[in-house]
């Protein structure tokens, strides 16, 4: 998450949706001039001239900032002048696309139940077992991110960045902001972890398809995604 006292925006930082990338490359604005590194790791930072919350493996407990930090949190933390004026965005994804990058990011790390798994794949010999470990990491709810948009059930935002198309749509937003566009400052810090088999041909079944639009009922209404 970011806060420019500067410039005068607030990013809350949605899941798998190149959040980390909008935010290195926005945080500069949050900064004294001169200070600004771009780096994939970051520690919480908080000055006069804005606010980058923590970005690392795990948040510190007694971190006040953090990343995916929820907008409910943030508008209580700063207080209800500086949230009401001030421009607020986060950025979205299909979520799709969205569910099979968090898989490729969390199969890893994140094991699913074996008696889940087995149980599945008794019910569904016809899927891979890839397409069963997907169902179950879709099923812990942990990609959902709503928190990050809205408070109370409200969207309270004032804008959103595609992820599909991210340069465009920063430079939109540095537009509104009145800040420069500099296409060379977008990093790719996270693009290697998805293989190049990871799509949705090998990924989705039916009972995935319909588990997402489930889940993600609001926001293929609210941004416009097919379903």
């Amino acid at each position: 998450m970011l806060v420019s006292h500067r410039y005068k925006f607030i990013y809350t930082k949605t899941r798998k949706t190149g959040g980390t990338s909008i935010e290195s490359y926005f945080e500069r604005f949050c900064m004294h001039e001169g200070e600004f590194k771009q780096r994939h790791l970051r520690n919480e930072y908080e000055s006069d001239a804005g606010i980058i919350g923590y970005r690392g493996p795990s948040v510190p407990a007694n971190c006040k900032w953090w990343g995916h930090m929820p907008a409910k949190k943030i508008k209580e933390s700063l207080g209800e002048e500086i949230w009401n004026n001030y421009f607020k965005f986060c950025s979205i994804r299909n979520p799709f696309e969205k569910c099979i990058s968090h898989y490729e990011f969390m199969r890893k790390s994140k094991k699913t139940s074996l008696i889940q798994n087995l149980l599945l794949l008794i019910k569904h010999p016809n899927y891979t077992y890839e397409q069963i470990q997907f169902i179950n990491l879709i099923k812990q709810r942990i990609i959902l991110d709503s928190e990050m948009y809205l408070i109370d059930g409200e969207f309270c935002l004032d804008d959103f960045i595609r992820y599909e198309k991210m340069n465009s749509e920063i430079e939109r937003v540095c537009n509104i902001l009145s800040i420069p566009f500099e296409p060379e400052y977008i990093p790719s810090f996270k693009s290697k972890n998805r293989r190049k088999i990871a799509n949705i041909e090998y990924f989705y079944t039916q009972e995935s398809i319909d588990l997402v639009r489930e889940l993600f009922a609001y926001e293929f209404e609210k941004f416009g995604y097919k379903a």
